[in-house]
C-alpha cells in the first residue's frame, strides 16, 4: 500500500489468525521510470499476491480445512483468490462484494471492464451468496442478472465500531470544550477525496466567491481536508483560487485521532458525485455516529442522500451546484452547533451487521445453495 496505519495491524481481537501473503504494488515495484504496462496491473495494482495468496490458503488448510471461503472487495484480485481456493478446497464461496464491480462509467479502461465483467459472471455462477452494502447496488444487480434469485444478493450495510467511538467520545470531552472557546467554525472532511468521484471544484469555487463577496473569511470559517490522498493536486487549485487561508490540507493521522477530530469539529463535510449513487461511503455511518451537523454534497436521490435525508441537522445539495453550495455554507455558519438525531444510530453499528453476516455464514455452512433458490 502507498500508506499503512500500523495501528490496524495490532487488533485486540486475538482470535483472528492473520496470514500475510507476499505482495507488491505494480506501480511502485515493477515500474521503470514511473511507467509500467497496463496489463501488469490487471485486475488491480496488487495482482502479484494472487499466486502467494492461493498457495498460502492451500497450505494453511491442510491441518484445518475451512467450512467456507469468504472474499471481500474492493480489491478484485481477492475475489480471484477466493474463487480458486473455493474450487480447490471444495467449499462454499461467499463474496462480500460491497459495491458494484462494473458500473456505467467505471472502470474506464476497456481491458479492466472485460475482466470485471468476467468476474461478475464467475461470481454469479459459483458463489453461494453475495453481500452488498446498499439497496441501490442490490437493485442494480437484480436488474443485471434477472435469472438469479433476489435472495442471492444479501444487503449488509457499512457501519461503525461503537466500542471504539464510545471510548474516543469520552476521551475528547476536554478537547471539545477548549474548541468551543474559538469563534472559528470548523468544517471537516476526513478521508480520501477522489478528483473524479468526489470532485470538490464547485465547493472551492463557492468558497472563493463567498470570500470575494465579503460573506466569509478565515476568521469565521476553517475548512479542514484531512488525508485527501491528492494534496499536491488540490493545493495548486487552492493557491490559484486564493482560498488557502480558509481551506487547509492536513496529513493522515491514526484512526483514533481522526475520530477524535470529528468530535471536535463544528460540522462534517461529505463529498460524493452522482456516478456513485449506488454506494454509501463508510464515512457516512461514522458521521452519523459522531452526531454533528452534516453538509452532504451529493445527489438527494442517491443512496447516501436518501439515508442522510432522515437526519435533522443535515444539508444536502449536489456536488456540482455552486449556487446551492454557497447558500448551504451561509446557512451552516448561522446555525448553532447541535447534535443530529441519534435515536437510531445503533442500527448502523458493526455489531448489528456482524450478527447479520454471521447468520448468512451459518446458513451457507448448513445449506450452501440456500440463497440460490
Amino acid at each position: 500500500y502507498d500508506q499503512l496505519d500500523i495501528n490496524t495491524s495490532n487488533h485486540p481481537r486475538k482470535r483472528l489468525k492473520v496470514i500475510r501473503a507476499w505482495a507488491r504494488s505494480t506501480a511502485k515495484t515493477f515500474s521503470y521510470k514511473g511507467k509500467h504496462l497496463s496489463i501488469m496491473a490487471q485486475p488491480d495494482n496488487w495482482v502479484s499476491w494472487i499466486p502467494s495468496g492461493i498457495l498460502l490458503g492451500i497450505c494453511n488448510s491442510v491441518k484445518q480445512k475451512p467450512n467456507v471461503v469468504i472474499s471481500s472487495s474492493p480489491i478484485p484480485s481477492a475475489l480471484i483468490i477466493g474463487y480458486v481456493l473455493s474450487k480447490i478446497l471444495r467449499v462454499p464461496w461467499i463474496v462480500d462484494l460491497r459495491d458494484p464491480l462494473l458500473q456505467v462509467d467505471y472502470p474506464t479502461d476497456s481491458r479492466k471492464r472485460r475482466i470485471f465483467k468476467w468476474l461478475e459472471s464467475i461470481i454469479t455462477k459459483n458463489a453461494s451468496v453475495v453481500t452488498i452494502t446498499t439497496q441501490g447496488t442490490q437493485k442494480l444487480y437484480q436488474e443485471r442478472f434477472p435469472d438469479i434469485p433476489n435472495s442471492f444478493w444479501q444487503m449488509v450495510p457499512n457501519g461503525f465500531d461503537e466500542e471504539t467511538f464510545d471510548s474516543i467520545e469520552q476521551n475528547v470531552s476536554t478537547l471539545k470544550k477548549s474548541s468551543q472557546v474559538k469563534k472559528i467554525f470548523i468544517l471537516l472532511h476526513s478521508g480520501v477525496i477522489y478528483p473524479s468521484e468526489r470532485n470538490p471544484e464547485q465547493f472551492f469555487n463557492a468558497i472563493k466567491e463567498l470570500k470575494e463577496g465579503g460573506k466569509i473569511d478565515d476568521g469565521q470559517l476553517k475548512v479542514v481536508l484531512r488525508a485527501t490522498g491528492h494534496d499536491k493536486f488540490f493545493q495548486s487549485i487552492l493557491d490559484r483560487l486564493n482560498i488557502s487561508d480558509i481551506v487547509h490540507l492536513e496529513p493522515i493521522i491514526p484512526f483514533e485521532e481522526a475520530i477524535g477530530e470529528m468530535f471536535t469539529a463544528n460540522a462534517l463535510l461529505l463529498l460524493q458525485d452522482a456516478n456513485c449513487n449506488y454506494q454509501i461511503p463508510a464515512k457516512t455511518y461514522e458521521y452519523i455516529r459522531i452526531g454533528k451537523p452534516i453538509l452532504a454534497l451529493t445527489p438527494a436521490d442517491g443512496d447516501t442522500g436518501k439515508l442522510l435525508s432522515e437526519l435533522k441537522q443535515t444539508t444536502i445539495c449536489p456536488l456540482d451546484d455552486k449556487s446551492l453550495i454557497k447558500k448551504a455554507l451561509i446557512s451552516l455558519l448561522k446555525c448553532n452547533e447541535t447534535s443530529t438525531d441519534k435515536a437510531n444510530y445503533k442500527l448502523f453499528g458493526r455489531t448489528e451487521q456482524a450478527i447479520k453476516f454471521s447468520t448468512i455464514v451459518e446458513d451457507i455452512m448448513k445449506s450452501p445453495n440456500k440463497y440460490r433458490h
